[in-house]
This record gives C-alpha cells, structure tokens and sequence, in this order.
C-alpha cells in the first residue's frame, strides 16, 4: 500500500514540509534524472544537526534509502589483519 498524500480543495498534493530541505531534496531528484552519480552529495555534506532533520524529510518522501544506500558486505570489501595475540600463536611466541 503506498502513502495517501493530503491533497487541496482542488484534488492538487499539498505539502507542507520544510522548504529549506525540499530545495536539497529537489537538487538530489534533478540529478538523478541526469544520472549523476553523486546527486546526494550536497546531503550527505550536510552538518549532523542538519542532517537529522533531513533524514526526516527523506523518509517522508521515500528516498532515504536512495540518498543513503544501505551497505552491503562482501568478502572483497574486508580487511583482515591479524591481532597481537593471534601473531604470538602463530609465531610461537607466546
């Protein structure tokens, strides 16, 4: 089921949001049509405070996920390196 928008006398979507972070927002839609790949840059830039409302925001919308992918892990993507006490067993000296 998708998200009933409230809608005017007239059948138009009302949106009453914050219209400082609806310009970021707007940029993020504008670049993506464009296919840049870093069309969520300016929000991910944004400073913590900033950003928790914008979080909000992008909820409400639905693009959170679309601004911050959640990771993925792979095995490629790891990095190992062995501790102190896995070097003293293996090394035997310890």
């Amino acid at each position: 089921p998708g998200r009933r928008w409230p809608t005017d006398g007239d059948g138009r979507i009302f949106l009453d949001r914050n219209g400082a972070m609806f310009e970021y927002i707007l940029d993020f839609l504008r670049g993506c049509s464009w296919g840049d790949a870093e069309a969520g840059s300016a929000i991910r830039a944004l400073p913590e405070l900033q950003l928790v409302e914008m979080r909000r925001e992008l909820d409400y919308y639905g693009l959170e996920e679309a601004v911050f992918p959640p990771k993925t892990c792979s095995i490629q993507d790891a990095q190992f390196s062995p501790g102190p006490e896995m070097l003293s067993k293996r090394w035997l000296c310890g």
